[in-house]
């Protein structure tokens, strides 16, 4: 065979294998290659398959729903040797430590530490109830020395202070007031000096001040302060005089009688109007009694209510403390 002949031959056989070759790849990918997602088998969103693929964001990737129900074997578990430390194994629960005795770590407990919402039943409190001044303790509510008052209360203290300004006395709601007042005409009375008793009738008597037990009528003071003391009569003659007596005794019928008693004293000598009328505040301790007189030089009358004017009348009327 000659060179020209094997040359023929040879090239006849590659032409062959390159053929063969080319046929063997035809419509076959690269190796590393890609493919666009219409060119796959992809199913509809939820639905189910075994010959198309699920696209990424198919609802079934990403809807909330409840595992199936399922239990499993201990064993089946990363369980750590009793009393054994891990961060990767559970713990059994019959291990060593569950039941040990052993002091609890030291622990500091601040006011952060606490929840807002957390409450201690007042029986942890130890506390006692209504304990002395001074002595931590849970206070009632009540009018004891040691309780608390409630919203409502009338403070003591103020109630003191208020009243006593006001009334003369702690447990007084009004102030004490006497006031008489001459009812019916007196005539033709001789010159003298009387002390006024039932002749006079009481008009206000807020604390029992009247006391009818002399032969003359008296205003005993029930509590000390100051007072107004008023005392105004009309006559018919001139000249006449007005009296006001303090503590005068039992025995003294008369305004004579009485005069070593006498603490105010007003007189009219002259004029058109025969009235004389005391108007003075003063000082008055408790169980001070005071008596009204009065005196004309003539026989005289002792009128109600002349000309319109006021009546024959005395008061006696708290007005505040000493």
């Amino acid at each position: 065979m000659t060179l020209v002949s094997e040359v023929s031959e040879l090239a006849t056989r590659i032409g062959q294998d390159v053929k063969a070759l080319t046929t063997a790849v035809a419509g076959k990918a690269a190796a590393a290659h890609s493919h666009l997602i219409g060119d796959l088998p992809v199913a509809a969103s939820g639905t189910s398959s075994a010959t198309a693929l699920t696209r990424a964001d198919d609802s079934r990737l990403s809807n909330s729903r409840t595992p199936t129900t399922h239990a499993h074997a201990i064993g089946d578990l990363p369980v750590a040797s009793s009393g054994t430390l891990s961060t990767t194994q559970l713990v059994r629960a019959d291990d060593a430590r569950l039941s040990d005795t052993r002091t609890p770590a030291a622990l500091t407990v601040v006011d952060g530490s606490v929840s807002a919402s957390a409450a201690i039943a007042e029986s942890k409190l130890a506390l006692a109830s209504d304990a002395v001044a001074a002595t931590p303790s849970r206070r009632t509510l009540g009018t004891g020395a040691t309780q608390a008052a409630p919203g409502n209360h009338t403070h003591t203290y103020l109630d003191q202070v208020v009243r006593t300004h006001l009334f003369g006395a702690v447990g007084y709601t009004e102030a004490p007031v006497l006031e008489m007042e001459l009812t019916s005409q007196f005539t033709n009375l001789a010159s003298a000096d009387y002390l006024m008793g039932s002749q006079m009738t009481a008009l206000v008597d807020t604390h029992t001040m009247l006391s009818t037990a002399f032969p003359f009528y008296r205003a005993v003071v029930p509590v000390a302060g100051r007072y107004d003391v008023e005392w105004v009569w009309h006559g018919t003659a001139l000249p006449m005089a007005a009296k006001v007596c303090k503590n005068v005794p039992n025995g003294s019928t008369g305004g004579q009688a009485a005069t070593g008693y006498s603490v105010m004293t007003q007189s009219q000598t002259a004029g058109a109007e025969q009235n004389v009328r005391i108007h003075q505040t003063v000082r008055l301790a408790a169980g001070d009694t005071l008596a009204f007189g009065l005196w004309c030089a003539a026989t005289f009358n002792i009128l109600v209510n002349p000309w319109g004017q006021a009546r024959t009348r005395f008061a006696v009327r708290y007005v505040g403390p000493k």
